[in-house]
């Protein structure tokens, strides 16, 4: 590159940042990722803070509810490292990672197009990218798609002068998230299959087989699984198990069937569209076209044949992470095919490219007039959420002294709370699932006065001294038949607070 192109390809990443930083700061709460829609930027946090502040000393990632290796190793260590970096724990810590993560992806798009297609391509893909609404709020998010499209692009940059970078790459996406494990191996495949030179090719095996084994070695070693990561997302999400239901019997409304039957006929598409890349040999672009199909046609799988589909149910899931280059490949397309293709197809529309551009800036404000209502509707629907996890956090630091707490295991929001405006301590968490209740089989409870004394017993072992629980909860019972052991301390709007007296 050029000092001209890396002047531009800089200018470009600061108007990424500087978009992103200003919805974060200027729009949104900082503090608030989007409780309500986005709760998983919490949890994230909390798995590496937790696993900062506890696990690491058990030679473990960490986590409240047991789920510290379901969204994959890559994002928790990294945040460990920025947290012991930084000297925070700050969920901007989090936050402003996955901005700086979103605004390189658009870069490295913008660079991939200008390599295939030159530069008017890839500046108008650059306009259409940084200014996505659903890229933007994904960046400031958080979650682990940033780093993922990152790291699949990256690899994608490197090949196929550097197969090993691209096997780096494509592995390290793995460990972010499951979908990315598996859009990672389908592409290390296909590339097998279209790459001619030979040493390239086992280089790329070899490498990729060797990172992959790492990776689930490490996941091996901790839960005794290989593949914990797609296997869970694959029985709670795909299956169905997490939304209360037996795999098959999710129960969709007429809109969602018709979204399914829609969904196949993507999925058909996404298909011929792969068997139409692997006959055209001479197509140098064939793979990054695999990325976007490959994509394109794992959300079309998992709404046409599986029973995630119900999450397709909700306005605010079309405009949600999983869609930034899905998005981005599909305004990909419409960019070549006026930029590219219509100028081969009839010379005479080169004399009129600004009608190119005015497509790309209709497309911009039409596709951010449908998606930003509801996105940022979404978000303030919610907002109230986040002000009383704040006002619960003010009571708990108002009445906690020392020792260990309990805190909610699915409210991992209130724990960021608790640790930012509370004066509590990760070392000092303990999360509810825990709790005796948790080993003693279904059906039990604690109207169950055995277990009411495993309990106490729980308590003094765990040296805790503020318990903290939801209003009507499974430990009715004894706060009702013991109210000797738990003195309240403080009512917030969904939350009681207990000094233990043991």
């Amino acid at each position: 590159m050029n000092k001209r192109g890396l002047w531009l390809a800089t200018a470009i990443f600061l108007v990424a940042v500087g978009v992103r930083l200003w919805v974060l700061f200027g729009v949104t709460d900082p503090q608030n990722a989007g409780v309500g829609w986005y709760t998983d930027t919490y949890h994230h946090w909390q798995i590496a803070y937790l696993s900062k502040e506890i696990g690491l000393e058990q030679g473990r990632l960490w986590d409240l509810k047991g789920m510290e290796y379901f969204w994959g190793i890559g994002q928790p260590a990294l945040l460990i490292a920025l947290f012991a970096l930084t000297g925070s724990a700050d969920i901007l810590v989090l936050r402003l990672l996955t901005v700086v993560c979103g605004s390189l992806f658009a870069i490295f798009l913008y660079l991939l197009v200008r390599r295939y297609w030159g530069l008017r391509p890839a500046l108008a893909m650059a306009l259409l990218a940084v200014f996505s609404p659903v890229a933007i709020f994904t960046d400031i998010s958080g979650l682990q798609p940033p780093l993922g499209w990152l790291a699949l692009v990256l690899g994608f940059f490197f090949w196929p002068k550097q197969p090993v970078l691209t096997a780096f790459f494509w592995v390290l996406a793995g460990t972010f998230r499951a979908e990315f494990w598996l859009i990672g191996g389908v592409l290390t495949f296909l590339a097998l299959l279209f790459e001619k030179n030979f040493d390239r090719r086992v280089v790329l095996l070899v490498s990729y087989l060797l990172l992959s084994a790492v990776h689930m070695k490490i996941l091996y070693s901790a839960t005794g699984n290989p593949i914990y990561p797609v296997y869970w997302n694959y029985r709670g999400n795909m299956a169905g198990e997490w939304v209360g239901k037996q795999p098959g019997e999710v129960v969709l409304s007429d809109f969602m069937k018709n979204v399914q039957l829609g969904c196949k006929l993507a999925f058909a598409v996404c298909t011929a569209g792969m068997l139409f890349l692997w006959r055209r040999k001479d197509l140098k672009q064939r793979l990054f076209f695999a990325w976007g199909l490959v994509n394109l046609g794992f959300l079309a799988g998992m709404a046409a044949f599986s029973d995630y589909a119900i999450m397709f149910e909700m306005p605010h899931f079309w405009y949600s992470q999983l869609f930034t280059w899905p998005y981005d490949f599909l305004a990909l397309l419409i960019v070549l095919f006026f930029f590219v293709w219509l100028p081969k197809k009839w010379p005479f529309w080169t004399k009129l490219s600004g009608l190119n551009w005015l497509v790309v800036v209709l497309l911009l404000v039409g596709f951010s007039f449908n998606a930003w209502p509801v996105i940022m509707g979404r978000y303030r629907d919610y907002q109230i959420d986040w002000q009383n996890d704040v006002k619960a956090a003010q009571l708990i630091g108002s009445v906690y002294e020392q020792g260990k707490i309990i805190m909610p295991a699915d409210r991992p929001d209130l724990v960021y709370a608790t640790v930012k405006y509370g004066g509590v301590k990760g070392k000092d968490v303990v999360g509810d699932m825990y709790d005796p209740l948790n080993y003693a089989g279904k059906g039990a409870s604690y109207v169950d006065g055995t277990l009411q004394e495993e309990f106490v017993e729980w308590l003094k072992k765990e040296k805790i001294t503020t318990f903290v629980a939801y209003m009507a909860g499974k430990y009715e019972p004894i706060f009702s038949q013991r109210p000797g052991y738990l003195q309240l301390v403080g009512n917030s709007d969904y939350i009681k607070v207990f000094r233990v007296k043991l």
